[in-house]
């Protein structure tokens, strides 16, 4: 059976605000073990999966002030939207495990709520949600449920990780933003064009970031380079090096997930 859990998360802030506050921090690195940095630590994970869905069919609709629709992540039809979808939900995974191995995580799933930067709170059945602020819903499975689970069940989940104190964790975290920020800059691009746009050399750069610090953070050999005219074969090298891990860290870019926003 496979593990799942399902996370709904509310900030007093909005997501949006909350979002933008996490993408600053990150960007900064300026981590401290405190409500604040937990809350920005959670918008920042939530904008990472929300840039993934959004590369694919059903994209995720903007934050709003309250959630209300359930929309499911499914692989992107074109393979370097894959490539990117991989890269940031490996990201997501090892942000959460402080580049521990994620196969060590408890196969447990479950239903986890938070607020802001408050203690996470774990329950059995629905209940009624009567925050106020934005609303989001992420449902996730396989390995990046476990490594969820594992974060939020720790009672300090900034030490676990190490943010304020592991350089390399602030930059994965720092890498993380950007890809999400580069991610969401470039679905603007294409609504404005009304067409599909190929990555430019910039955006590949920050792609490459993203991966360089999964590799420092985890001590994981990351797939060669990505290159702009031959995304076909870059994805074939990305399933070849993950592959050839000793099952260190499966296709966590397959994992389905789920974001409930207006």
């Amino acid at each position: 059976m496979t593990t799942s859990v399902l996370w709904t998360h509310t900030d007093p802030r909005g997501l949006q605000p909350a979002i933008t506050g996490a993408l600053a921090r990150a960007e900064a690195g300026s981590w401290s073990n405190d409500s604040g940095s937990r809350a920005d630590m959670r918008a920042l994970m939530l904008a990472a999966l929300g840039a993934s869905a959004n590369l694919s069919a059903l994209p995720v609709g903007p934050a709003g002030e309250y959630g209300s629709s359930v929309f499911p992540q499914t692989k992107s039809e074109r393979t370097d939207h894959q490539e990117a979808q991989q890269a940031i939900l490996q990201g997501v995974a090892l942000l959460q495990t402080g580049g521990r191995d994620p196969l060590a995580a408890p196969k447990r799933g479950g239903k986890i709520f938070t607020e802001g930067g408050e203690p996470a709170t774990f329950k059995a059945d629905d209940v009624a949600l009567g925050w106020a602020g934005a609303v989001a819903i992420v449902g996730v499975v396989g390995v990046l449920a476990c490594t969820t689970w594992q974060y939020f069940s720790q009672k300090n989940e900034l030490e676990f990780i190490r943010v304020s104190t592991d350089a390399n964790v602030k930059k994965h975290a720092e890498a993380l933003g950007r890809v999400t920020s580069m991610v969401d800059g470039h679905r603007a691009k294409e609504e404005k064009a009304g067409s599909s746009l190929p990555w430019d050399e910039q955006e590949m750069l920050i792609l490459n970031q993203l991966l360089a610090t999964s590799k420092s953070l985890a001590d994981w050999k990351p797939p060669a380079p990505v290159t702009i005219p031959n995304t076909a074969a870059a994805v074939d090298k990305v399933a070849g090096a993950v592959a050839s891990t000793t099952n260190w860290l499966p296709l966590v870019g397959l994992a389905a997930a789920v974001w409930a926003l207006s």
